[in-house]
C-alpha cells in the first residue's frame, strides 16, 4: 500500500518538486518496471508514475493537477488548477523522466476534457452546450490554435485522435491531426442517431460503441450499447443497467467492432458492468468503495479504478488483483 499525506515525513526524501533533475529512488517497494500508469492526487498536489503491477517508480510534486493525457517520447499533458476563487489555471507540457516541465500555457477557462493527437499535440475542449471550444497546444508554440465549434452542438467528445460532436439527432467527428491555424471546425462526416440520446462512446476498431439511452413508444425508455461501423446503422444494440454512465473499451483498440468488449461504468452506484462481445455474458463488478469511482482505464485488458482515496486493479472475471491506497484526491489517471 502505498502511505502518503501523513506519511511524507518518513518518505520526503523520495518526493521531489517539478523541475528537479532526477527522482531520488523509492526505498522500500519492490523494484518497478517499465512504466504504465500515472496518477494525479490533486489535494497532495502529486503526479505519480506507477507499472503495471502499479508498483510506484517515481513521485513527483506539482501545483494540483486535475487532467491528464500522454504525449509522445515520455511526455504527458497536465492541467494544473489551485482551489480557490482566483485560480490560476495553466497546461503544462511534462518530462515524466526528468520531472520537469518543457513549456506552460495560461488557460482562460476550466477544461472539460484534456487529450492529444498522433503529432503529439495537446487538444483542451471548453465551455458549454452551443459555445464549445477546442484549442490545440504544441511544443515550442506560444500560441495556441483555437477553434469554434458548430453552433447547435449540444454534447462533444475527444476520443482517440478525433473530435465528436452531436448537432441534433446526428453525431459529427474531425481528426485532429488535421485541425491548425484556427480555421473553421468542419466534420468529415456524420451519421444519424436516431432516438437515441448519446451519453458516452468510444471508438473500437473498425467503428464506434455509443452508450446512449433509447427512446420506447410502449416501454420506459432504456439504456443501451450500439455498435456502428462508421457512418452505418447499427449492427447490434445491446442492453445494459439502469445506471450506466460512461465507457472505457477494453483490451486492444486495434480488436474488431464484434470482437470488442467494454467496461460499463454505474457511477453512482459504484459498480462496473462488462460489455461482451456480441452473444457473450457479461457480469457486474461491485468496486467496494463508498466514495465514488473517480477515473478508470484499461491497464492491459485488466480494469484499472480510482476512487478519491484508493486505486484498484481488477481481472477480466472481476477478480481483485491489486489495491493501493493512501491517496488523498485522486482526480485522474492515464495509461501511458
Amino acid at each position: 500500500v502505498i502511505r502518503l499525506g501523513a506519511g511524507l515525513g518518513g518518505l520526503g526524501f523520495s518526493l521531489l518538486g517539478l523541475g528537479h533533475p532526477h527522482a531520488t529512488p523509492l526505498v522500500g517497494w519492490p523494484k518497478p518496471g517499465e512504466a504504465k500508469v500515472v496518477l494525479a492526487d490533486r489535494s497532495q498536489g502529486l503526479l505519480l508514475v506507477l507499472d503495471r503491477d502499479l508498483i510506484p517508480k517515481w513521485i513527483w510534486m506539482v501545483p494540483p493537477p486535475t487532467h491528464l493525457a500522454p504525449a509522445q517520447r515520455g511526455m504527458i499533458w497536465v492541467v494544473h488548477s489551485p482551489a480557490g476563487p482566483e485560480r490560476h489555471r495553466s497546461l503544462v507540457l511534462v518530462d515524466l523522466r526528468a520531472g520537469q516541465a518543457s513549456h506552460s500555457w495560461n488557460l482562460p477557462e476550466a477544461p472539460l476534457d484534456l487529450h492529444t493527437d498522433g503529432r503529439g499535440r495537446g487538444w483542451i475542449l471548453g465551455g458549454g452546450p452551443g459555445k464549445f471550444s477546442l484549442r490545440g497546444y504544441e511544443e515550442g508554440n506560444p500560441i495556441p490554435s483555437i477553434h469554434d465549434l458548430p453552433l447547435g452542438v449540444t454534447a462533444c467528445w475527444l476520443r482517440e485522435g478525433r473530435l465528436l460532436f452531436q448537432v441534433e439527432d446526428s453525431l459529427g467527428w474531425v481528426r485532429l491531426e488535421t485541425l491548425g491555424g484556427g480555421l473553421p471546425l468542419r466534420a468529415e462526416g456524420d451519421f444519424p442517431l436516431g432516438q437515441l440520446e448519446v451519453l458516452d462512446l468510444v471508438l473500437a476498431g473498425d467503428g464506434i460503441l455509443l452508450l446512449g439511452i433509447e427512446a420506447h413508444t410502449m416501454d420506459r425508455p432504456r439504456r443501451v450499447v450500439q455498435r456502428r461501423l462508421w457512418g452505418e446503422e447499427p449492427s447490434w444494440v445491446q442492453g445494459v443497467g439502469a445506471k450506466a454512465e460512461r465507457l472505457v473499451l477494453r483490451g486492444d483498440l486495434a480488436e474488431s467492432l464484434e470482437a470488442s468488449e467494454a467496461w460499463v461504468v454505474h457511477s453512482r452506484s459504484r459498480q462496473v458492468e462488462l460489455l461482451p462481445e456480441p452473444g457473450g455474458t457479461g457480469y457486474m463488478i461491485a468496486t467496494g468503495d463508498s466514495g465514488g469511482i473517480q477515473a478508470l482505464g484499461d491497464l492491459d485488458g485488466r480494469l484499472l479504478l480510482a476512487t478519491s482515496t484508493c486505486l484498484r486493479l481488477f481481472s477480466r472475471d472481476g477478480q481483485l488483483l491489486v489495491t493501493q491506497g493512501g491517496f488523498d484526491q485522486l482526480v485522474a489517471l492515464s495509461v501511458i
